[in-house]
């Protein structure tokens, strides 16, 4: 990224693909409102809250950067986009309480219907890139970031509900191993097929995950649930690698697995 491309994001350029900064500015804002909901009614310190915005601020500021970087076009950042941009705060409330267990029976499901609601938006914002024209490569690129993103918070609040061990983490570090790999390994970097096979263990993934969380799911079982959906996580992760190596190496862009 060049150092025109923050200069211009840091200043709020103008040259951004319209509504970007709108739809980053609410998902910010809706951020920041839930933030201090939960830090005024101590269910999270204001401290930790303050850390998720501040976090997300660096994700969405990395979004602006690289939609102006690929130069998108203006109508291919609408509704569709501030829908995938609104799923990131759920991703930033989930992040705040992860630093702040043991929960109640109240509080589980009341992560239970907004993990509902965060699964809901993922087939929202693609209905609507299709029916907009919206669909991009870098909206798919939001898309997928969030999702890991969840992920990894998801096994992040499981840990820490004491049911599962640490190893659950391995789950959420899965996709940035293999982003690691791909900047150690140029043949790792070629473009991957589409695979319906990909689609299913992420919606597994986060399903389980969701399950564990949830009083639905007594702790005896939440181990071995947990266990089940990181093989089939495993399993979808090593088969694309080894297509990869398996290839011929030729110079195309990477796409990361899910």
């Amino acid at each position: 990224m060049s150092v025109n491309v923050v200069r211009r994001v840091a200043g709020w350029g103008t040259d951004l693909p319209g509504g970007a900064l709108r739809a980053t500015s609410i998902a910010w804002a809706a951020t920041a409102v839930a933030g201090a909901a939960l830090g005024l009614a101590g269910v999270v310190p204001l401290t930790v809250a303050a850390l998720a915005w501040i976090a997300q601020a660096l994700f969405l500021w990395f979004v602006l950067a690289r939609a102006h970087d690929v130069v998108i076009a203006p109508s291919r950042f609408g509704r569709a986009s501030l829908v995938t941009l609104l799923r990131s705060s759920i991703v930033a409330l989930f992040a705040m309480l992860a630093f702040d267990p043991p929960m109640d029976a109240r509080l589980q499901w009341a992560l239970v219907v907004f993990a509902i609601v965060a699964l809901v938006l993922d087939g929202v914002d693609g209905a609507l890139a299709r029916r907009d024209g919206e669909t991009s490569a870098h909206g798919a690129w939001m898309d997928q970031e969030i999702d890991a993103l969840f992920v990894l918070v998801l096994a992040a609040l499981v840990w820490r509900s004491g049911d599962v061990g640490p190893w659950i983490l391995a789950a959420g570090a899965w996709r940035y191993a293999f982003v690691a790999l791909t900047l150690a390994l140029p043949r790792m970097r070629r473009e991957l097929p589409f695979s319906q096979r990909r689609r299913v263990v992420c919606v597994v993934q986060l399903a389980a995950l969701v399950g564990c969380l949830s009083p639905i799911i007594e702790p005896p079982f939440a181990a071995p649930v947990a266990a089940l959906s990181l093989a089939i996580l495993s399993a979808s992760f090593t088969v694309d690698i080894l297509r990869l190596s398996a290839e011929p190496e030729t110079p195309v862009h990477a796409s990361q697995p899910t």
